[in-house]
Formats: structure tokens, C-alpha cells, sequence
């Protein structure tokens, strides 16, 4: 909870996609709450590639910008 995943690839219409957004944990599951809102959608993480690059408690700096 609170880890900051980095995730790129090709979105849809084949425009290029870097972004990162906090994985949280709410309703009783993961989730992910990025700049549209909160998603549990399991095709989210199969349209890109990922890496957990931190978190938001040692890590908020990851987050600005």
C-alpha cells in the first residue's frame, strides 16, 4: 500500500504513455488512483509495462511534477 508504480507502452490509438500513480488499497482490494480517479481494471496493467519505483512515504517527490 502506497507503493508509486511507473508505468509506459503504447496507449490507446498507439499514443505514447509514461506516467506514474500510487497503488492503493480500498473496498477490500488493490487498486490504482491516478489523474482519472481510482481503477481496479485488471486490462489497465496488460495494455503497459510497470515497475514499483517507491513509495509515498520515503518517496512523494516521485509523484510531482
Amino acid at each position: 500500500m502506497g507503493d508509486i508504480l511507473h508505468y509506459w507502452g503504447k496507449g490507446f490509438y498507439g499514443h505514447p504513455v509514461d506516467n506514474k500513480i500510487k497503488i492503493i488499497f480500498e473496498e477490500g482490494q488493490f487498486n490504482i488512483a491516478g489523474q482519472w480517479g481510482h481503477s481496479s481494471e485488471e486490462t489497465f496493467f496488460s495494455l503497459y509495462k510497470s515497475e514499483i519505483i517507491g513509495n509515498i512515504y520515503e518517496n512523494p517527490e516521485l509523484l510531482e511534477g
